[in-house]
């Protein structure tokens, strides 16, 4: 790989699409570090973008055009655990550290490390935050009839729904567990699974469109129960 002066600095994410927010946001972080490290450094590293739009798929294709890019020493992200799942395969390899602002799957980095020997993150992962959850609904909330709604097939959804239900199952709570599809926008025939009596619906999702669209049919079928997002 090419020297320092001249390295590039792959950022992996979400810049359009649903999610394009999220990406921009952690692109202009990421773009204000690397100015104060070059005035510090006198070095001139500059950012190789990389769109993903959360698809695992355009994933895999980031990474492999960062790996083909000789000058690219580091890839900013993937944002999401699917992302570094699917990235992987390429960049570790070619040895290719990536280091995520924000993919928080606990096996990612843990046990099989199914994100890989090269992955790195600077944020706590999912074995954090679900405790947190369940205790901000047992303790503050204190509620008793929890459904919690998660993604199929999707890595943060799946292992974050996984973390809280057995943390409220184990303070003899009662949990719902429901499943949608990735890229459903007609929730209502879950919204009809969800019991009358619930106080509180998990949302472990990563748009937060799709949120609101659940959010919106759950109140047009009369249920009342409160949504309660992840990070």
């Amino acid at each position: 790989r090419s020297c320092i002066s001249n390295a590039r600095v792959g950022f992996s994410g979400p810049l359009t699409g649903d999610a394009g927010f999220l990406g921009q946001e952690q692109l202009s972080w990421a773009q204000f570090a690397l100015s104060r490290f070059n005035k510090t450094n006198k070095t001139n590293l500059r950012i190789v973008q990389g769109d993903t739009q959360l698809d695992p798929a355009l994933s895999t294709t980031v990474a492999r055009q960062f790996v083909s890019n000789r000058r690219i020493l580091v890839i900013d992200g993937p944002s999401t655990s699917q992302g570094v799942i699917s990235s992987k395969d390429a960049a570790q390899p070619a040895r290719l550290a990536m280091i995520s602002p924000s993919a928080t799957a606990p096996t990612l980095t843990t046990g099989a490390r199914q994100g890989g020997t090269t992955l790195f993150r600077d944020v706590p992962h999912d074995d954090v935050q679900g405790p947190t959850i369940a205790n901000y609904i047992l303790n503050k909330l204190k509620f008793d009839d929890i459904v919690i709604v998660e993604t199929r097939a999707n890595p943060y959804s799946t292992a974050l729904s996984d973390i809280v239900a057995r943390r409220l199952t184990s303070a003899n709570k009662r949990v719902t567990r429901l499943t949608v599809e990735q890229g459903q926008t007609d929730y209502s025939t879950t919204v009809t699974r969800v019991p009358a009596s619930a106080d509180v619906v998990v949302l472990p999702w990563q748009q937060p469109p799709d949120a609101q669209t659940f959010a919106n049919q759950l109140r047009l079928q009369g249920k009342r129960a409160i949504v309660f997002g992840s990070d």
